[in-house]
Order: structure tokens, then C-alpha cells, then sequence
């Protein structure tokens, strides 16, 4: 049987131009206490909930999916209880899904097989999509807002690279923050802007487009950042 990340990346890469910059947790966890199960729904939320967010929720628009609605909402209960506890709704939730497993490591075998489950419809949704032009097309409209092919576009348009560990720390925090300040306008711009602040370590807003940044000689020589970037890089 394929894998069902793997199928989704493909089709996507073949329907937008770019795949995926991350990988699917581990599928076949080995859980022994109730830490270490907290910890596999910690990595299974962060993948499906946010990595795969802005995918999922195209694709399921396309194709709805009870295995993609499932996973999605006991995620989203067992890491609220996990970690808040203003969510009674949510506390009880995850507290009737897991009395229903006798331990740490059947609650995280029948978390996993969900995953899966929630994939494999994804990757089908996936495939139909790169094999339409009409869709393929609004697929890479919602592709070229996602903050990581946006990053990676505003650092070549200014000259800049970074270590992978240090990119995907920098999309995080720009994530978080289109979440509590997502502004109205232009979405891509707003991502670009937002992607160049964080570049350039800067968070007063531009006062340019990040596009002009350079042509306004407002950018620093790209070997000053790459030693930043080293100096800033996790030892």
C-alpha cells in the first residue's frame, strides 16, 4: 500500500509546483505512560492541525471526508485538555475517547490508525485535484499564500538563505502571528510583508512593499544576514 503522505505530497507538487517542507510524525508510536502519549498527540496535532491545515481545509472542501472531521476534532480535544484548562466541552471529550483504551499504548495505536485513515482520504482528494486543471489552478492560488512557499520566495528575492531548522522557526512564528494579527487586505502581500519583518529581524511594519526593499536600499548585504543566521542558529 502507498503511503498516504507521500501520495498527498506528490499530488500536490504536481498540482501547485511546491510539495510539502515537513514530515508525518511516527505512525507507529511506542507509548508507555500517559507523558508519552501526550507527547504523540502533541506532534499529530501540530502536523494535521497546523501543518496540514491550509491544505486540508481546501481539499476537504473539494471532497468531504468523515475520517478528515474525525481526526480533526479528537485531535483538537485531546490537545485542549492536554494543555488548557478552560474547556470542559473538550476535557470531557478526550476523557470518553481515552476510557475507551486500556492504555497509553492502544490509545496511541487507535490514534495512529485514525491518522492514517484521515490521510488516505486526503491523498485520494489529493490525486483528483492534480488531475483537474480547473482545481490544480485554485489549489496553487491557495498554495502560493502558504507562508512557507511565500518565505522562501521573499528570501531569494532578497538575496538571503537560511538553515533548514532556522526556516521552519521563522514560518512558525510568522504563522502564529497572521493568526493573532491577520489584517485585512491582500493576503499575500500581508504574508510577504510579514515573512520580510521576520527575515530581517525587524517587526516594525516596511515602509515599502518587501519587493521595493532592496530597490529602496533599505536591505543589508546578504552576507551580513547569513551571519546572523549563524549566530542565531541553535547550537
Amino acid at each position: 500500500m502507498s503511503n498516504p503522505f507521500d501520495v498527498l505530497a506528490q499530488a500536490r507538487r504536481l498540482a501547485t509546483g511546491a510539495g510539502l517542507d515537513f514530515e508525518p510524525p511516527n505512525l507507529r508510536p511506542s507509548c508507555i505512560s500517559e507523558a508519552e502519549f501526550d507527547a504523540v498527540v502533541r506532534d499529530y496535532y501540530t502536523f494535521f492541525c497546523e501543518h496540514l491545515a491550509a491544505d486540508t481545509s481546501f481539499l476537504v472542501r473539494l471532497r468531504p471526508a468523515k475520517d478528515v472531521d474525525t481526526v480533526r476534532r479528537l485531535l483538537y480535544d485531546l490537545h485542549t485538555a492536554a494543555n488548557h484548562a478552560d474547556n470542559p466541552k473538550s476535557e470531557e471529550a478526550a476523557a470518553r475517547w481515552r476510557g475507551e483504551y486500556p492504555s497509553p499504548q492502544a490509545a496511541s495505536d487507535a490514534l495512529a490508525g485514525l491518522l492514517v485513515a484521515a490521510l488516505q482520504a486526503l491523498s485520494r482528494a489529493a490525486v483528483a485535484a492534480a488531475r483537474d486543471q480547473a482545481t490544480s489552478r485554485e489549489w496553487r492560488e491557495v498554495a502560493s499564500v502558504e507562508v512557507g512557499a511565500v518565505f522562501v520566495a521573499v528570501s531569494e528575492d532578497l538575496g538571503l538563505s537560511f538553515t533548514e531548522g532556522n526556516r521552519r522557526r521563522m514560518v512558525r512564528l510568522i504563522e502564529k502571528r497572521i493568526q493573532v494579527h491577520p489584517r485585512r487586505g491582500d493576503r499575500h502581500a500581508l504574508v510577504a510583508e510579514y515573512c520580510a519583518q521576520e527575515i530581517l529581524a525587524d517587526r516594525r511594519p516596511l515602509p515599502v512593499p518587501y519587493d521595493q526593499v532592496l530597490d529602496a536600499g533599505l536591505g543589508c548585504p546578504p552576507h551580513r544576514h547569513r551571519g546572523r543566521d549563524r549566530a542565531r542558529s541553535p547550537r
